[in-house]
C-alpha cells in the first residue's frame, strides 16, 4: 500500500497510538538488574512466570522487529527497483511461515533461570542489532532467515515449553499453586555469580532497540494495507507488546515495594503478607492477558495504548507504600478496563467483582 492510501481519518488514529506509545516507560538497564535481583527471592512456582514476563518482552521485540523489517522493505522496494509483483510475490512467501512462528514463539518461550534469560537477551539482542537495516534488499534477505533463525537457536538452548513447530512439552505448563513460603530477600544475598549473570542481561537488554513512535507510525500504515489473517495478526504483536509493558511495570512495583518496605517502617512480616495476597492472581491475570489480548482494527489499538499508558504514568511510584497500593488495585484495573472495551478474547475472571476487589486486602 501506497502511503497516500492512507485516510485522514487513520492518519489522526495512528497519531493518537503515537501518543499513546510515547507514554510508555522505557525500562533501563538498572532497572532490569534491579527486577532480577528481586525475581531471585521468590519462590516457585512465582520466579518462574516473573523470568518469562521479561522473556516474552524479549521475544516481542523481535517481532516488533520483523514488522519493521517488512515495513523498510516494503517503504523502499521502489527506490532499490524492486518490482511490485517481487514484494507481493516475497511476502506470500514470508508472511505464513513468520506470522506462524512468532504466534507460537509468544506462547511457548520459557526460561527457567536467570542465565537463561540472560542467553535468550544475548540471541535476541544480537540478531536484532544486526539484522537492523533501511535497504529494502538486505531487509528482503532478512525477511526469509531471520524468524527461522531466532526459532532454531531458542530451540537449540531449550527455551521453547512447546516446540512451536511440533507438539507439547509437558514441562511448559505453569500452575499457581500457594508455594510454602514467601522469600524477601535481601540485597547481599546476591551471590558473585549471579552478579556477573545480571550484568550480562544489562548488556544484552542494552542492545534491544525500543521502537520509536515515528517507526510505530510507519509500521501502522504499513499494516492497514495487510489483508486477513495478517493485518490482525500484527496488530495484536504490538498488542502483545503493550500488555508486556504493563506486566514489566508491575515487576518494577513489587521491586520498588520490596527495595524500599525497611526505609518505610514496613516490617518484613508485612512485606511477605502483601505478596502472599498479591502474587497468585497477579501472575495468573498477566499470564492470561498476554494470551488473549487481542484487538480487531486499528481503532482497538488505540484504547488498548491509552488504557495501558495512563495506567502505567498513574501508577509511576518510587515510595513502598504508593507502590503496595498500586500492587493490590492494578492488574485487576487493568483487566476490567480491557473487558469492558471488548479487548480479551477469552473472559478469564468470570467470578471477578467491582474493579480492584479481587486483590483488595480484607479489613
Amino acid at each position: 500500500m501506497e502511503s497516500n492510501d492512507i485516510t485522514t481519518r487513520n492518519q489522526r488514529v495512528i497519531e493518537h497510538l503515537q501518543n499513546s506509545w510515547q507514554s510508555f516507560q522505557e525500562f533501563a538497564p538498572q532497572q532490569v538488574a534491579d527486577i532480577s535481583k528481586f525475581l531471585l527471592g521468590l519462590e516457585e512456582p512465582y520466579r518462574n512466570p516473573a523470568l518469562n514476563i521479561i522473556a516474552k518482552h524479549m521475544v516481542n521485540t523481535m517481532s516488533l522487529h520483523m514488522l519493521s523489517l517488512m515495513t523498510t522493505f516494503q517503504n523502499n522496494a521502489a527506490q532499490d527497483d524492486i518490482l511490485p509483483e517481487d514484494c507481493k510475490e516475497t511476502f506470500e512467501q514470508i508472511l505464513p511461515q513468520t506470522f506462524r512462528i512468532f504466534d507460537n514463539l509468544s506462547k511457548y518461550t520459557t526460561v527457567r533461570s536467570l542465565g537463561k534469560l540472560a542467553k535468550l537477551g544475548y540471541i535476541t539482542g544480537s540478531l536484532e542489532s544486526f539484522s537492523r537495516t533501511t535497504s529494502a534488499e538486505m531487509a528482503q534477505n532478512w525477511l526469509y532467515e531471520l524468524s527461522s533463525m531466532y526459532y532454531t537457536d531458542l530451540q537449540r538452548e531449550h527455551m521453547l515449553a512447546r516446540d512451536s513447530l511440533g507438539e507439547a512439552d509437558s514441562k511448559g505448563e505453569v500452575t499457581f499453586a500457594q508455594p510454602t513460603a514467601i522469600e524477601v530477600m535481601e540485597g547481599n544475598n546476591i551471590t558473585t555469580r549471579n552478579q556477573r549473570v545480571i550484568e550480562h542481561l544489562q548488556n544484552s537488554w542494552q542492545y534491544l532497540q525500543e521502537l520509536a513512535s515515528e517507526q510505530l507510525a510507519d509500521i501502522s500504515k504499513f499494516i492497514l494495507g495487510l489483508e486477513e489473517p495478517y493485518r490482525n495478526a500484527s496488530l495484536n504483536v504490538i498488542a502483545k507488546r503493550m500488555v508486556s509493558v504493563i506486566s514489566l511495570h508491575i515487576l518494577s512495583l513489587m521491586t520498588t515495594f520490596q527495595n524500599n518496605a525497611e526505609q518505610e517502617d514496613i516490617l518484613l512480616e508485612g512485606c511477605k503478607e502483601t505478596f502472599e495476597q498479591i502474587l497468585p492472581k497477579t501472575f495468573r491475570i498477566l499470564d492470561d492477558l498476554s494470551n488473549y489480548i487481542s484487538v480487531q482494527s486499528l481503532d482497538d489499538l488505540v484504547k488498548l495504548g491509552y488504557i495501558t499508558g495512563s495506567l502505567n504514568t498513574l501508577s509511576q511510584a518510587t515510595s513502598a507504600g504508593v507502590a503496595e497500593d498500586w500492587l493490590y488495585d492494578l492488574v485487576a484495573m487493568y483487566y476490567h478496563r480491557l473487558k469492558r472495551e471488548h479487548l480479551i478474547a477469552k473472559d478469564f475472571m468470570d467470578e471477578a467483582g467491582s474493579e480492584g476487589n479481587e486483590l483488595r486486602r480484607l479489613g
